[in-house]
């Protein structure tokens, strides 16, 4: 597991999470798991992407639940041309 299991949760009575954990997952590049290196992302590979979203998920389901959607709506919202997207190694669903 990697270090982030020092993130703060959202569970219990805490609805969202605080600016300390936002710099955390930023820091760490979660939101860019599938953004290729050369765009400054880690380009994880389908399952290595998966294992580290499962990864964050055990650890708060709203935690994995955040970062799954973010990171994908980071590669398929259009900032990425069509030729980039091809020549990454991403798998795009």
């Amino acid at each position: 597991m990697q270090h982030w299991h020092n993130l703060k949760t959202c569970n219990g009575h805490q609805k969202v999470f605080d600016a300390e954990t936002l710099k955390a997952i930023a820091a760490a590049k979660l939101w860019n798991i599938w953004v290729p290196k050369t765009h400054g992302g880690l380009e994880l590979g389908l399952t290595e992407g998966l294992r580290t979203l499962q990864q964050l998920a055990s650890i708060d389901g709203s935690l994995g639940w955040t970062v799954t959607l973010c990171s994908g709506l980071i590669i398929s919202s259009g900032i990425y041309n069509r030729k980039q997207q091809q020549n990454s190694s991403i798998l795009m669903m």
